[in-house]
């Protein structure tokens, strides 16, 4: 008897996250030396293309980066996603 509601956002095919905390830098590579290429902030979504390990690559308006997987909502911490 229980109900619920889904943002018709979060409704695709496709694998979405959301940033979390604050501003986060967004890396060329799976490295915290790595280049920054963007920043985002809290709230923001993305396209979530793979995560192994520590790490994800994600799409934002057709920019990819990679952010470490403690900063997305939506992602288990034991989740591979290829």
């Amino acid at each position: 008897g229980s109900e619920g509601w889904i943002h018709r956002g979060m409704l695709s095919p496709r694998r979405v996250g959301i940033i979390k905390g604050g501003v986060r830098d967004i890396r060329a590579n799976a490295d915290e030396t790595a280049p920054v290429v963007a920043q985002a902030e809290a709230g923001v979504r993305v396209r979530v293309l793979n995560c192994r390990a520590l790490w994800c690559e994600i799409e934002i308006q057709s920019r990819r980066g990679f952010m470490p997987r403690a900063d997305l909502w939506g992602v288990y911490a034991d989740e591979t996603i290829e």
